[in-house]
């Protein structure tokens, strides 16, 4: 008993740290529209460029070829001889001899089915269930987040200098709303009589590990798990029966 105590002990000892784990996401564009983001989890993180751990680069993209290389490549190609062009156009009227026979084209059944329709009412409640069961995650999710910093900048340019002026009025009320965090800010080019619309800033997001645990059991308890797989096995059977038919 004291062996399987001690032993339960040193795996809590381990485990604790990684559910304590920060995960953290950052994005960022600047005015030249270059974007970059990324997603840390503590001993490494994930960026467009591939993974780092413990500063160690995991992946990446593939490699370009080199000049020398692409010259290599040309000087290699063969150029065509007259005597190749002589041996082509003898093949050309063989192949022109040798017609292929037209495909069958399959016809597809577009028929409209109002048994399916039927299906999928009768399974309304099925459905509702596990909306509400994804609902519920994402609230549990959203509530773990924390707003490190938000910095995002909207300019927009619009031909109408009245819509423009609407549509200010209506940033700046939104202004009000948007948590302080949240650092939002609206401007309006009254002078091009364009419409473009440009935006850059960066955000960041972080919660932890076991925050994002206890979001999944929430998904797993509300979820109609005996019901998604009798729906399963019912749709698997029907399949089946449509093959042989």
């Amino acid at each position: 008993m004291t062996v399987l105590l001690i032993i339960i002990g040193i795996l809590l000892a381990i485990s604790l740290p990684i559910f304590a784990l920060p995960l953290t996401f950052s994005w960022r564009r600047d005015r030249e529209g270059v974007s970059e983001w990324r997603f840390s989890f503590g001993v490494g993180y994930i960026y467009e460029k591939g993974v780092r751990i413990l500063g160690f680069k995991v992946g990446g993209k593939g490699k370009t070829k080199s000049k020398d290389k692409v010259e290599t490549d040309v000087k290699s190609e063969k150029i065509p001889t007259e005597e190749d062009k002589g041996v082509s156009e003898k093949e050309e009227p063989k192949k022109q001899t040798e017609k292929k026979k037209p495909k069958k084209k399959e016809k597809k059944d577009n028929k409209f089915d109002f048994r399916e329709i039927i299906e999928l009412w009768a399974h309304r409640q099925l459905a509702k269930d596990v909306i509400i069961a994804i609902l519920r995650f994402l609230k549990s999710l959203f509530r773990g987040l924390r707003i490190n910093r938000s910095e995002l900048v909207l300019w927009l340019a619009l031909e109408d200098p009245y819509i423009l002026g609407s549509v200010c009025a209506l940033a700046h009320s939104i202004g009000h709303i948007i948590p302080k965090k949240l650092d939002f800010h609206f401007i309006p080019d009254f002078a091009s009589f364009i419409n473009y619309a440009d935006f850059w800033g960066e955000f960041s997001l972080r919660t932890r590990v076991y925050k994002v645990l206890v979001s999944i059991l929430v998904l797993t308890w509300f979820l109609p798990k005996r019901e998604l797989y009798r729906f399963y096995k019912k749709q698997k059977k029907a399949k089946k029966k449509k093959t042989i038919t």
